[in-house]
């Protein structure tokens, strides 16, 4: 091989190796925005999931406060009630189905689930959607298991419930109603 063949060479061996290596900087660089993504997109799920379980507890919290007359005592322990059952649900002990399965077993009931085209929703509200699911079901089996309430008043409070998650969906109410509507006597709000 002659000289100039042999700097040929070595010039193609330099732009393949330059090459290579922009080739790994490029899939590093992708690597790491998709790993930046991810991580960015699972503390905003993360996020939307928590401001859904925090609404959603109010609605519960202002569902049995006007059906049942329950002042903070009694929400306190239904709350450690829904946590350990949110906690095995977390740790992937029992799951959403499972759950309405017992209620449909034990008390004849399931929560009432319209038939929606979630295919066209964006991810925040799936995510919201999930959370109502998951978080009434909860809500029910922790009235079952810690007070004992069977098909009428889980019925009762399910539906104060879906009302006033309508007034607040509808704009009637703002969660800071509800809010006061929770308040020690002589500083309460009534919604209706």
């Amino acid at each position: 091989m002659g000289r100039f063949a042999k700097a040929l060479s070595r010039k193609h061996e330099k732009k393949y190796k330059k090459s290579e290596e922009r080739v790994e900087a490029a899939e590093k660089k992708s690597k790491h925005a998709v790993q930046h993504a991810t991580t960015k997109q699972l503390i905003e799920d993360r996020t939307i999931m928590a401001g859904a379980y925090d609404t959603l507890t109010l609605i519960f919290d202002v569902a049995v406060h006007e059906t049942f007359g329950w002042g903070v005592d009694m929400r306190t322990r239904l709350h450690k009630k829904m946590a350990r059952h949110i906690l095995c649900m977390k740790s992937r002990l029992v799951t959403t189905k499972d759950i309405e399965r017992i209620l449909r077993d034990e008390v004849n009931m399931e929560p009432e689930k319209e038939e929606l085209n979630i295919d066209s929703w964006g991810r925040e509200r799936r995510i919201q959607y999930k959370a109502t699911g998951d978080l009434s079901a909860i809500f029910l089996l922790s009235l079952l298991d810690e007070f004992g309430y069977k098909t009428r008043r889980l019925d009762r409070v399910y539906k104060a419930a879906s009302r006033i998650a309508n007034k607040l969906k509808t704009g009637k109410v703002t969660a800071l109603d509800l809010e006061k509507s929770l308040a020690p006597r002589g500083k309460r709000v009534l919604l209706d």
